[in-house]
C-alpha cells in the first residue's frame, strides 16, 4: 500500500514537473498585467500630474476654462476615486479634442454626467459650454506591517 501511495505521488509530481514552464510562463503574464493595472492606477504623487494634464489639454485646444474644482477624494477598497468637476467653453470641435485627449491618457480617467449646452453664435462659430465630472482613480498601497519582538529589553532602564 505504501509503494502504492508512493507511486502515485511520484507521477503527479513528475506531471507537475512537465508543466512547470507552462505554469511560469502563466504566471509572468499574470504579473505583467499586475503591473499594468499599477500602472493605470497612480499613486498620490501621479494624481497632480494627471490634473495638470487635463489642464494642458484645456490651453492646448483654447478653451475656456470655466469650471476646474477637484472634489474630494473618495476611498474604497483597495483605490480611491479622486472626484474633478469641469466646465469648459469652446467649439464642438475644441471640446471633442479635449475628451480625446483624456481618453488617450495612459491612466484610467471616466468622464460622468457629461452635458452640452448653452450654444451660441460668436464670430460664425458655434460656441457650446460642456460640463462633467472627471473621476480618476489612485491606488492605496496596504500598509506596511511593524513588527514588535516581546520582550525585547534593549534601551530599557531598569529601576534601582
Amino acid at each position: 500500500k505504501q509503494t502504492r501511495a508512493l507511486e502515485q505521488q511520484l507521477v503527479k509530481k513528475r506531471r507537475v514537473v512537465r508543466n512547470i514552464e507552462q505554469f511560469r510562463k502563466k504566471y509572468s503574464e499574470l504579473l505583467e498585467k499586475y503591473k499594468e493595472s499599477l500602472r493605470q492606477l497612480p499613486d498620490k504623487d501621479m494624481i497632480d500630474m494627471i490634473l495638470r494634464d487635463i489642464a494642458k489639454f484645456e490651453q492646448e485646444e483654447n478653451l475656456e476654462s470655466i469650471l476646474f474644482k477637484p472634489g474630494k477624494e473618495l476611498k474604497r477598497e483597495f483605490y480611491a476615486v479622486v472626484p474633478v468637476n469641469i466646465q469648459v467653453k469652446g467649439t464642438y470641435r475644441q471640446i471633442g479634442k479635449f475628451f480625446q485627449d483624456i481618453a488617450n491618457l495612459p491612466r484610467i480617467v471616466n468622464v460622468r454626467n457629461f452635458k452640452l449646452m448653452n450654444p451660441k453664435n460668436i464670430g460664425g462659430n458655434i460656441v457650446i459650454t460642456a460640463n462633467c465630472s472627471i473621476e480618476t482613480y489612485r491606488y492605496i498601497p496596504k500598509p506596511k506591517k511593524t513588527t514588535h519582538k516581546k520582550g525585547s529589553r534593549k534601551n530599557v532602564r531598569r529601576k534601582k
